[in-house]
């Protein structure tokens, strides 16, 4: 079978993006998942999106395809490319652009006989015209109707369709900075498309762009095939002081010596730049290429994956229904079906990973799904009580480090207590207490102590946090022994691994 570029079952390529990104470093033979074929074709296709962000490794076990993006670079998200390749027939685009042509935005409304019979007279005019009968054209009229792109009104017994007039016009660095930051931030990017922001080319200028240090070779110490044991997702390269440089993502791409000559070739670039938007109409934007102005240092972009996850999750909680969840277990390769009421996404400062709060009735609690893991929404019922149970969780967020709700332990809350020491020139340790924080309480006990206390469903995801406070530690206590057991352990083996067991009074 022919390869193909169009998508039709997006969960795939959800999979397979992240095999290539998130956990990357994975050979053709490792990846069982599927067969050596599938494997095949879904790299090209990947590869026909994302071509310039890709890259590969040979190791004893093989060549090691995977996907290398650099936040200081790209100001778009170049995994929103995945959305825009959709499946679709030739009659598909037939009827779609043939209604758009009739049913002109100042046009009169048409009924359903009406358009079928100007749409014939369209097709007369070929050899071997292929004509649609009417119910696939009131088929498509609803979907339009369902997607906002056309109106309908009832006169008698008939109704009757018009096109929606464009959108009113719309800030191209507002729609830049919401593509970028937002939930569902490929929609932005889809107006941005729209309205004639010429993203292409910014991402040609991207991969060009180097920094006035000479590229650096992949180095040893990059991600393992495996996925991170602490569960936080990570990117393709690690991002450390001077170990990874701006390289060419095209084998053999022209070096540009010096900053003064790289911003002469993208202000060439642009100039020459044609607009690859569709032709601008009454109310959009102008076709003027839009440079973005924004870059991050810590651009999240794995949520595009998850985006239309994310809408149904919306959309449930909008209408306060239930939903029935379709979760995988990766570890265990397994699936299992969750009947909730999705009440609020939370999404990690520090990883980028999305989340959904929901109350499961069957467990009569409140807990986070990873928003990765989920395959599928289903939506349910009206949920009767959906307020009180937001104004529930509200009510715990006070006492949630991060998105868990339960401890080790099985109480309410666990206790959580330490006390840091400080030299004189050191009151910014103070102050980093107070502005991290997310809940809980910091004590100035004298001018070089302070103390931090705090009440929380689950200790253990304050761990990390606290290990960057270690060497200014005089006390720690955690009401549950297990955490605390897990915290100690933890500094006897960083002991042992720097040959000082038993600490370093021995």
């Amino acid at each position: 079978m022919a390869y193909s570029e169009l998508v039709k079952n997006f969960n795939r390529i959800r999979d397979y993006m992240r095999e290539f990104y998130v956990y990357g470093f994975k050979s053709r033979e490792e990846y069982t998942g599927k067969s050596a074929r599938s494997y095949d074709d879904e790299r090209r296709r990947l590869e026909s999106w994302l071509g310039d962000y890709m890259q590969f490794r040979r190791t004893p076990e093989g060549k090691n395809v995977f996907l290398s993006i650099d936040s200081r670079l790209s100001r778009h998200n170049p995994l929103y490319k995945a959305w825009k390749a959709k499946s679709f027939t030739d009659g598909d685009i037939t009827l779609h652009f043939i209604l758009m042509d009739i049913l002109a935005p100042d046009g009169e409304a048409m009924s359903v006989g009406e358009i079928t019979g100007r749409m014939d007279e369209y097709l007369s005019a070929f050899e071997e015209p292929r004509l649609f009968d009417e119910s696939t054209v009131r088929k498509k009229l609803r979907e339009y109707v369902a997607e906002g792109i056309l109106a309908v009104e009832k006169r008698g017994k008939a109704l009757y369709y018009k096109r929606v007039p464009d959108s009113a016009p719309c800030d191209a660095d507002v729609l830049d900075f919401f593509s970028e930051v937002s939930l569902c931030g490929v929609i932005g990017s889809f107006l941005l498309d729209k309205a004639g922001a010429d993203k292409e080319g910014l991402h040609r200028i991207e991969a060009d762009r180097t920094d006035t240090d000479k590229a650096e070779p992949y180095k040893a110490g990059a991600p393992s095939a495996e996925p991170p044991k602490t569960g936080m997702s990570y990117r393709a390269e690690p991002c450390k002081a001077g170990a990874h440089r701006a390289e060419s993502y095209k084998a053999g791409t022209r070096r540009e010596g010096s900053d003064k000559t790289r911003l002469q070739k993208e202000e060439l670039l642009q100039a020459e730049m044609p607009c690859r938007a569709e032709p601008c109409k009454a109310g959009m934007l102008g076709a003027k290429p839009h440079r973005g102005n924004f870059a991050f240092k810590h651009h999240y972009i794995t949520g595009a994956m998850d985006s239309e996850i994310v809408y149904q999750l919306l959309e449930a909680m909008h209408e306060k229904r239930h939903a029935t969840l379709e979760t995988v277990n990766r570890q265990r390769g397994r699936v299992s079906k969750n009947s909730v009421v999705p009440l609020r996404i939370l999404i990690s400062v520090q990883s980028g990973r999305q989340y959904i709060m929901a109350y499961v009735p069957r467990s009569r609690r409140i807990k986070s799904f990873r928003m990765d893991n989920i395959v599928s929404v289903k939506p349910g019922e009206v949920c009767g009580n959906f307020e009180e149970l937001r104004g529930k969780l509200e009510s715990m967020q006070p006492h949630m480090w991060g998105v868990s709700t339960q401890g080790r332990s099985g109480r309410r809350t666990e206790h959580v207590e330490f006390t840091v020491r400080y030299g004189n020139d050191e009151q910014h340790i103070h102050r980093r207490l107070e502005r991290e924080k997310r809940c809980g309480t910091v004590e100035r006990i004298d001018g070089n102590t302070s103390r931090f206390s705090a009440e929380v469903y689950d200790a253990s995801e304050m761990i990390p946090w606290i290990r960057t406070f270690i060497c200014r530690i005089t006390e720690i206590s955690f009401s549950d022994p297990g955490t605390e057991a897990q915290f100690r352990g933890d500094l006897e083996e960083m002991y042992r691994l720097y040959g000082l067991e038993g600490g370093e009074g021995e």
